[in-house]
C-alpha cells in the first residue's frame, strides 16, 4: 500500500498535514512492508516513529486505519519524544531505555512490554493497559496514569514523583524503593502491593485501598492518608511524621517502631494494631479506636487521647507524660493513668 496525497484526502486528513506530506513524499510512502517480515516491519516502523513529521501524526493514521495498530518493532533506546501513540498496540514491545518524554500513550496496549529504564516523564498514559509490564527504574516524573491498568507491574525503584495515579489499579504491583513524592494516589487500588522502602513523602493517598500492603520502612512523612484502608498493612518502622491519617482504617496493622510524631489519627480505627515502641509524640488520637492495641513502650508524650477508646489495650511501659485525656477517654480495666500535668 502506498500513501499518497489522494489517499490522505480520501481519509479526510487535515489540508495542512496533507500539503506537508505531499512536499516531503512527492512519490508517496510505501507502507506495505509493515505487513512483511519482522525485520521489514521493524525497519519501517523505526523510520515512521523517528521521522520528525510522521511521528506527530502516527496516532491519527492508526485511528483512521491507515496504519496497523500493532507496532512490530524493537524500539530499545529509541527517541520517541512527544510521539503520538494513542491506542497503539505495543504488547510485548521492547522499549528499554527509550525516550518517551511527553509521549501520548493514552489507552495504548503495553501489556507485557519491557520499559525498563525508559523515560516517560510527562507522558499521557491515561487508560493505558500495562498489566504485567516491566517498568523497573523507569522515569514517570509527572506522568498521567489515571485509570491505567498497572496490576502486577514491576515498578521497582521507579521515579513517580508528582505522577497522577488517582483511581488507578495497582493491585499486586512491585513498588519497592519507588519515589512517589508528591504523587497523587487518591482512591487508588493498591491491595497486596509491595511498597517496602518507597518514598511517599507528601503524597496524596486519600481514600486509597492499601489493605495488607507492605509499607515497611516506607517514608510517608506529611502524606495524606485520610480515610485510607490500611487494614492488616505492614508499616513497621515506617515514617509517618505529620501524616494525615484522620478516619483511616488501621485495624490489625503493624506499626511497630513507626514514627508517627505529630500525625493526625483523629477518629482512626487502630483496633488490635501493633504500635509497640511507636513514636506518637504530639500525635492526635482524639476519638480513635485503640481497643486491644499493643502500645507497649510507645512514646505518647504530648499526644491527644481525648475520647479515645483504649479498652483491652496493652499499655506496658508506655510514656504518657504530657498527654491529654478527658472523662470520655476509655482506659483498660484496672489501669490508672498518671496524673495529668
Amino acid at each position: 500500500m502506498i500513501i499518497t496525497r489522494e489517499v490522505l484526502d480520501n481519509f479526510d486528513a487535515c489540508e495542512d498535514v496533507a500539503d506537508e506530506f505531499e512536499q516531503r513524499f512527492s512519490d508517496g510512502l510505501d507502507i506495505s512492508l509493515l505487513w512483511g517480515t519482522d525485520e521489514e516491519a521493524d525497519a519501517l516502523w523505526k523510520f515512521i516513529l523517528t521521522d520528525e513529521f510522521l511521528r506527530r501524526h502516527v496516532w491519527w493514521a492508526i485511528g483512521a486505519g491507515l496504519l496497523p495498530a500493532r507496532i512490530r518493532a524493537n524500539l530499545r533506546g529509541a527517541d520517541l519524544r512527544e510521539v503520538g501513540l494513542y491506542r497503539a498496540d505495543l504488547r510485548g514491545a521492547d522499549l528499554r531505555g527509550a525516550d518517551l518524554y511527553r509521549a501520548n500513550l493514552r489507552e495504548a496496549d503495553l501489556r507485557e512490554a519491557n520499559l525498563g529504564g525508559a523515560n516517560l516523564s510527562g507522558a499521557d498514559l491515561r487508560g493505558a493497559f500495562l498489566r504485567g509490564a516491566d517498568l523497573r527504574e523507569v522515569g514517570l516524573y509527572r506522568a498521567d496514569l489515571r485509570g491505567a491498568d498497572l496490576r502486577e507491574v514491576g515498578l521497582y525503584r521507579a521515579d513517580l514523583r508528582g505522577a497522577d495515579l488517582g483511581g488507578t489499579d495497582l493491585s499486586g504491583t512491585d513498588l519497592r524503593g519507588a519515589d512517589l513524592r508528591e504523587a497523587n494516589l487518591g482512591w487508588a487500588k493498591l491491595y497486596g502491593a509491595n511498597l517496602g522502602g518507597a518514598d511517599l513523602g507528601g503524597a496524596n493517598l486519600r481514600g486509597a485501598d492499601l489493605y495488607r500492603v507492605n509499607l515497611r520502612e516506607a517514608d510517608l512523612g506529611w502524606a495524606n492518608l485520610g480515610g485510607a484502608n490500611l487494614g492488616g498493612a505492614d508499616l513497621g518502622g515506617a515514617k509517618l511524621y505529620g501524616a494525615n491519617l484522620r478516619g483511616a482504617k488501621l485495624y490489625r496493622a503493624d506499626l511497630g517502631w513507626a514514627n508517627l510524631r505529630g500525625a493526625d489519627l483523629g477518629g482512626a480505627d487502630l483496633g488490635w494494631a501493633n504500635l509497640r515502641e511507636a513514636d506518637l509524640r504530639e500525635a492526635n488520637l482524639g476519638g480513635a479506636n485503640l481497643s486491644g492495641t499493643d502500645l507497649r513502650g510507645a512514646f505518647l508524650r504530648g499526644a491527644d487521647l481525648r475520647e479515645a477508646d483504649l479498652r483491652e489495650a496493652d499499655l506496658g511501659w508506655v510514656n504518657l507524660r504530657g498527654a491529654k485525656w478527658n472523662g470520655y477517654t476509655v482506659w483498660p480495666v484496672g489501669y490508672e493513668p498518671p496524673e495529668a500535668e
